[in-house]
């Protein structure tokens, strides 16, 4: 499956805002390290963007252990709003994936962390009860996409 993005939700962002980019299949990747959203780097996070391909399987827990990683030292104090968007075409792969996030951050100390996840499963095959049971670890939101055009 291929990715096409026309950068809409990066080009809202402003001089005050920062975005990361954590892909996962069998494992994690981080594609764009935490990066404050100028003009110069949007166009890059764009590029990062619209290059990612989908394979592999899907390693949901790998996903969200490198994002909350990449966060820990930005979003500790409570002085900035935080949120982490879960993307997801799959059901996981693996199991435990809302225990064994919730253990990850407890045994990391990031329970402190002011964030929420919000997730989003896209077309027929994501597991609706396991990206709903994310979101909730956070408080999020969970958003179902039938359609990738939509």
């Amino acid at each position: 499956m291929g990715i096409v993005y026309s950068g809409d939700a990066v080009n809202l962002m402003n001089e005050n805002d920062s975005f990361a980019l954590v892909t996962f299949n069998n494992n994690s990747t981080v594609i764009n390290d935490l990066t404050i959203t100028n003009s110069d780097n949007k166009n890059q996070i764009i590029e990062k963007i619209n290059s990612l391909t989908a394979s592999g399987k899907t390693n949901i827990l790998s996903g969200l252990k490198a994002g909350l990683d990449l966060i820990k030292d930005d979003f500790s104090t409570g002085e900035k709003v935080c949120s982490m968007i879960l993307l997801s075409d799959g059901g996981d792969n693996y199991n435990n994936v809302t225990a064994d996030f919730k253990n990850y951050i407890s045994s990391q100390r990031k329970n402190n962390y002011l964030f929420t996840l919000h997730s989003f499963g896209y077309g027929e095959d994501h597991n609706s009860e396991l990206m709903s049971q994310i979101a909730l670890i956070r408080e999020g939101g969970y958003f179902n996409i039938r359609k990738l055009f939509m």
